[in-house]
C-alpha cells in the first residue's frame, strides 16, 4: 500500500505509468495531490494493472500515453476518483483522460475535461480506432455520480466510448 498526500509528481517517463504504476494486489491512495508531465505507452500519469487507485482531491494534467489512458490506464484494476480533475492529458489510440480495459472506475463530484486522442505515430492508429477522448471503456464497469465529463476531443466519442463495458450515470 503507498499513500501521497500533498505531493507533485512530474517528469515521470516508462512504459507503463509514467509516474506510477499499481501492480496486481497493490493499493494507491493519493489525497490532495498533482501528477503532470508525466508520459508512457500506457497509462501517462497512473498505470493500475489489476490493483486499487483511490484519488481523493487530486489533478492529473499534461500527461500522455502513446497508446492508452493519457491520464490514467487500468487494465483488470478498480480506480476511484473522488473530487478530483483529469484535464489536458492525450492518449494515442484511445482513453485521452482515462483508458480502461477490464476492471471498474469509479467518478463521483469529479471531471474529466479537455483531454484527447490524437494521432500518434508510435500508436500505429487509425482514425477510426482513437477512441474516447475523456474516457474509453472496454469489458469494464463505469459508475458517474456528479461528474462532468466535458470538452473532450476524438475520431469517435469525445466524451465516452464503451465497448462491451457498462455504465451507471447517477
Amino acid at each position: 500500500s503507498l499513500n501521497f498526500h500533498d505531493v507533485i509528481l512530474q517528469n515521470g517517463t516508462r512504459d507503463y505509468g509514467g509516474a506510477v504504476v499499481v501492480e496486481a494486489g497493490a493499493k494507491l491512495r493519493m489525497t490532495f495531490s498533482n501528477i503532470r508531465a508525466s508520459s508512457a505507452i500506457n497509462g501517462g500519469a497512473i498505470a493500475n494493472l489489476g490493483g486499487l487507485v483511490v484519488l481523493e482531491d487530486t489533478y492529473i494534467s499534461g500527461c500522455s500515453a502513446s497508446r492508452s489512458g493519457g491520464g490514467i490506464y487500468a487494465k483488470d484494476g478498480e480506480v476511484d476518483v473522488l473530487r478530483s480533475s483529469i484535464a489536458h492529458n492525450q492518449a494515442g489510440l484511445q482513453g485521452g483522460g482515462v483508458g480502461i480495459e477490464g476492471g471498474r472506475l469509479g467518478l463521483v463530484h469529479s471531471s474529466i475535461t479537455k483531454n484527447a486522442v490524437l494521432f500518434s505515430p508510435t500508436s500505429h492508429s487509425k482514425p477510426n480506432e482513437r477512441l474516447g477522448g475523456g474516457l474509453f471503456v472496454a469489458n469494464g464497469l463505469v459508475d458517474i455520480a456528479n461528474s462532468t465529463i466535458t470538452e473532450n476531443t476524438a475520431h469517435s466519442g469525445g466524451g465516452i466510448s464503451l465497448a462491451n463495458a457498462e455504465m451507471n450515470a447517477i
